[in-house]
């Protein structure tokens, strides 16, 4: 990435070209010269000369050696992620990467939990494997002409405190019930006790929440490896304890976690996510009977 900077310098020509070429070129295949016509003519110099004097957030990304823009995305404090272009030339580049994540860090210092988008067919992989999932189809009017894409949704990663112990200590009570099925009564009682009062206060916390507002996932990190993730069980097979881990290691260096032997579900998740066991011990951190897989992924 060291071929590009970004900026929140840029002209609607410059806007207008990018996204003229990415419709032309990364669309073709999938709708057809009338649909692709309509959109273009729908957005034109006028349309993005109006959108940079609006209240959207711009993000450019500016090629150093040609000085020219690249890509660009933007985004509305709401969480409202309204463009996603980038020059076909410099796709595959991690341009458009580079300029999701940094609209996401906006959309997190705005105080939003989440990040919608309408996606166009091709673009629904690239959003796919960065945490979005798709909510439905839709057919939009573009000029009298149908088009299809999607709408999709992200979970964001906001970081927890003091004020969140009661609600994450109530999720991780019922999401150890539906996964640890191994463990009594008493244990489930004692570790309740460790993680309000000794592990939270040292950890960093990370939480997930839906549109309600409430905790439906969250992890705590050491400085060294991920202590502890939980997800609701009604929100599994979601996406949000891979959206997790993805921020540990992206964000944090984090590549390391430990998971019990019995917990197999967790282990092919992990294994999945692309760790591998480099270790066992025959008991727990406290040292209870429960076997715990040591865990690590490639940096």
């Amino acid at each position: 990435m060291e071929e590009y900077i970004l900026t929140v310098s840029m002209t609607a020509e410059s806007l207008y070209r990018v996204f003229e070429d990415a419709v032309r070129m990364t669309c073709a295949g999938y709708y057809t010269p009338d649909q692709i016509d309509a959109w273009v003519e729908r957005a034109d110099l006028q349309h993005w000369e109006s959108l940079l004097e609006s209240g959207l957030h711009f993000i450019a990304a500016r090629h150093i050696l040609s000085d020219e823009i690249v890509g660009f995305i933007s985004v509305d404090s709401n969480g409202y992620l309204h463009d996603l272009f980038v020059d076909p030339l410099h796709q595959c580049r991690g341009v458009g990467s580079l300029l999701l994540y940094t609209a996401e860090k906006f959309v997190v210092e705005c105080k939003s939990i989440m990040l919608d988008a309408e996606v166009s067919l091709p673009a629904r992989r690239f959003f796919e494997k960065r945490g979005f999932h798709v909510l439905c189809t839709q057919e939009v009017d573009v000029l009298g002409i149908r088009l299809d894409n999607f709408v999709m949704q992200k979970s964001l990663v906001l970081q927890g405190n003091a004020e969140n112990y009661d609600e994450l200590l109530r999720l991780w009570e019922v999401a150890v019930r539906h996964t640890h099925r191994f463990l009594n009564e008493g244990d489930i009682l004692f570790y309740k006790s460790e993680i309000m009062n000794h592990y939270f206060p040292i950890l960093s916390l990370y939480i997930i929440y839906n549109r309600l507002g409430n905790a439906i996932a969250f992890m705590g990190l050491s400085d060294e490896k991920i202590e502890m993730l939980f997800v609701h069980p009604d929100e599994l097979h979601k996406g949000y304890g891979s959206i997790l881990i993805d921020y540990a290691v992206r964000e944090k260096n984090i590549y390391r976690v430990d998971v019990n032997e019995q917990n197999r579900e967790a282990l092919a998740f992990y294994l999945h996510k692309g760790f591998r066991i480099v270790g066992r011990g025959e008991e727990d951190d406290f040292g209870k009977p429960y076997p715990v897989l040591y865990l690590s992924a490639e940096r």
